[in-house]
């Protein structure tokens, strides 16, 4: 398959170059040409991103004390729960002994209390029924009550006692089980911030002992330029390479759009880049054609190159560049990912599918008064380039030759790569030949 498209395109490059020899002097034209055709036109981004765990825990302690223990360093594995450090428990431990032991005081005065309360009650009992056989003064039964509810008064005193005993043992417990700290999440250490016999005092702000990350999945953060970011949509696949791992690529998809913009002042470089063809040919013709750009969508471009595979690029500087943060999610379940890594990020920001395409270098070719005057003519109409509506289209002029002469043909365009440009409205079908180049041969 991939022998019949090399053929097919060198039999349109051999028709297309073609050589028309002008009797106007002794000196003909060499007029280069390329065909209209069909299929797909896609934006590719190049863009730096690093990358990050999804998750991402500082391990940090709720009570001070001084490290007896570490059981984790760097690029220790932990499971969630698993044992990472310890402190002395010492000072926790005597404090749980201690509410433990007025908690058992609070126990006793409250049956001490209970007795009373029982003993006041059968007094009372007894005081009733002889007061009610007026053995005894109102004056007494009156006093057999208050001492009866003064007992009750007392016993209840004591019951909170014992709840705040319990509440107080509960703390020490706490207080105790946090000198023990442990993973919260399944993971690799990262960071260790602390050393066997280091204190650490946890008074206004928690002191962080480890940093633990999930690095099972990632979250790659790109960075891509204003002009670029609206083609780029969630659900887009991505293709990245870390230069630490060699040639290997890995894939992706965008999760998320950030809307808070981030401004650059000492400028950017956008690489745009554009996979191989589709379908049809390649557009060939000979340097030196004259004319406007050829890439109606792209930025300012400084400089092109063409790799041996089929791939181009473009850089192009944008100064006071302002970009916007692509979150690439990205699985990594060998943790061959590193948190911190940086990649290069292959994205794409627009995509045209069935679409009649025209060669860029046809767009930007406009014939040049001395290649006019060779061949005698004068009546070359204005050019028409326009920009559409909202910048989304544009008016552009390509050209074919016939009869010895440069007719124009005007086309609303839209999307553009580096090879091709989607044509919105025109004359143009695919197949039409159209001029690349022109230039007098000596």
């Amino acid at each position: 398959m991939r022998t019949r498209i090399i053929a097919a395109i060198s039999a349109v490059v051999v028709l297309g170059i073609a050589v028309f020899a002008l009797t106007r002097g002794s000196e003909p034209i060499r007029v280069a040409t390329a065909a209209a055709t069909e299929g797909s036109v896609t934006r590719q981004v190049l863009a730096a991103g690093t990358l990050e765990p999804v998750r991402m825990v500082e391990v940090s302690v709720q009570v001070s004390g001084t490290i007896s223990e570490l059981l984790a360093d760097f690029n220790s594995t932990v499971k969630a729960g698993q044992v990472i450090a310890k402190l002395d428990p010492a000072v926790y431990q005597s404090q749980l002994e201690a509410a433990r032991g007025q908690l058992a005081q609070a126990q006793a005065e409250t049956a001490q209390a209970q007795t009373t309360l029982d003993d006041a009650t059968r007094k009372l009992q007894r005081a009733e029924e002889l007061g009610s056989q007026q053995l005894i003064a109102q004056s007494e039964l009156d006093d057999a009550r208050v001492v009866e509810r003064q007992a009750e008064a007392a016993l209840r005193g004591k019951q909170a006692g014992i709840k705040t005993g319990r509440a107080a043992v509960k703390q020490a417990e706490v207080d105790l089980d946090r000198t023990v700290v442990r993973s919260p999440i399944d993971g690799i250490v990262v960071n260790r911030a602390v050393d066997v016999g280091q204190t650490v005092a946890a008074t206004f702000q928690s002191p962080t002992l480890f940093t633990i990350a999930d690095v099972r999945t990632m979250n790659l953060l790109t960075e891509v330029n204003e002009g670029e970011i609206g083609g780029v949509r969630k659900g887009s696949d991505v293709a990245f390479q870390v230069e630490s791992l060699g040639s290997q690529t890995f894939h992706g998809k965008v999760t998320d759009v950030r809307l808070q913009p981030y401004a650059d002042q000492a400028g950017q470089v956008v690489v745009v880049v554009t996979s191989g063809l589709t379908s049809g040919a390649s557009a060939t013709g000979t340097p030196g054609a004259t004319g406007g750009s050829g890439s109606n969508n792209a930025a300012p471009t400084t400089s092109n190159t063409t790799s041996a595979s089929g791939t181009s690029s473009s850089t192009a500087s944008t100064p006071g560049a302002v970009t916007y943060t692509a979150v690439v999610g990205v699985d990594n379940p060998d943790g061959r990912l590193a948190p911190g890594g940086t990649a290069i990020v292959t994205l794409t920001s627009g995509v045209k599918e069935h679409v009649v395409r025209l060669p860029n270098t046809a767009l930007s070719f406009r014939p040049s008064p001395a290649v006019l005057e060779r061949i005698g003519q004068k009546d070359l109409p204005a050019s028409s380039a326009a920009e559409g509506g909202e910048g989304k289209t544009r008016t552009s002029q390509v050209w074919r030759f016939e009869q010895n002469r440069f007719v124009p043909l005007e086309v609303e365009t839209g999307l553009a790569d580096d090879q091709w440009t989607e044509m919105v409205s025109g004359p143009v079908r695919p197949g039409d030949v159209l001029v690349t180049s022109a230039a007098i041969t000596r």
